[in-house]
C-alpha cells in the first residue's frame, strides 16, 4: 500500500471514528440529557484546570 493511500485511510478512520462519537453523544443526550450535561461540565472543569 502507498504511503498516500495509508494517509488516506487512516484519515478516513479518524473522520469515522468522529461521526460515531458524535451519533453516541447525541444519543445520550436524548436518553439521558442529565448525564450528558453533567459530563460536559466535567470536561469544562477539567480543561480549566489543566489551563491554570
Amino acid at each position: 500500500m502507498t504511503s498516500e493511500r495509508l494517509d488516506a485511510t487512516e484519515q478516513h478512520s479518524r473522520e469515522q471514528h468522529l461521526v460515531e462519537r458524535e451519533g453516541r453523544w447525541q444519543l445520550l443526550r436524548l436518553a439521558d440529557p442529565d448525564r450528558a450535561a453533567r459530563i460536559e461540565d466535567l470536561g469544562r472543569e477539567g480543561r480549566r484546570l489543566r489551563e491554570q
